[in-house]
C-alpha cells in the first residue's frame, strides 16, 4: 500500500514500536520461565514424588469442591493439590517456551522490516524517547 498520510519516519516508528512491544513480551515470558523454574526447584516441589502415587492418580484432574468431597483424608488432599500445582507449573513452563519462540519469530520478522543504518537508529531513538 502506498500511504498518503504516513511519512517514512512514521512508518518506521510503527515498526520500532512493535519491536519494543515484542521485546517486552519476550522479557515477560523469560521472567515467567525463571519463576516456574524456581518453583519447580523449590524444596517443597522437589520433595514430591516424581510419579503420582497409584492411590491418588484418579484425582489428578479433579479440582475444587469436587476434590474436597472426593478426598476425606487431609494428607491425601494436600498431596493431590501439591501434585496438581507442580504439574500445572510444568505445563506453563513448556507452553511459555513455545510462546516465547513465537514472539522471537515475530520480532525477527519485524526487525527485517526496519532498514539497517540511519533510518533504524533514528526510529529506535524516536521510539525510545516516548512511553
Amino acid at each position: 500500500m502506498a500511504y498518503l498520510f504516513l511519512t517514512q519516519d512514521q512508518q518506521d516508528d510503527i515498526v520500532a514500536k512493535a519491536l519494543r512491544g515484542r521485546e517486552h513480551e519476550y522479557a515477560n515470558y523469560e521472567l515467567n520461565k525463571q519463576n516456574y523454574l524456581a518453583i519447580l526447584a523449590s524444596p517443597d516441589v522437589v520433595a514430591l514424588p516424581v510419579l503420582w502415587p497409584n492411590n491418588l492418580i484418579r484425582y489428578q484432574n479433579i479440582v475444587g469442591e469436587d476434590l474436597a468431597k472426593s478426598l476425606t483424608n487431609p494428607d491425601d488432599f494436600a498431596m493431590v493439590t501439591k501434585l496438581q500445582f507442580r504439574d500445572r507449573v510444568q505445563l506453563l513452563l513448556a507452553t511459555t517456551g513455545i510462546e516465547q519462540d513465537k514472539t522471537l519469530q515475530v520480532y525477527n520478522t519485524l526487525l527485517d522490516q526496519l532498514p539497517e543504518g540511519d533510518r533504524r537508529i533514528a526510529a529506535i531513538t524516536r521510539v525510545a524517547a516516548t512511553k
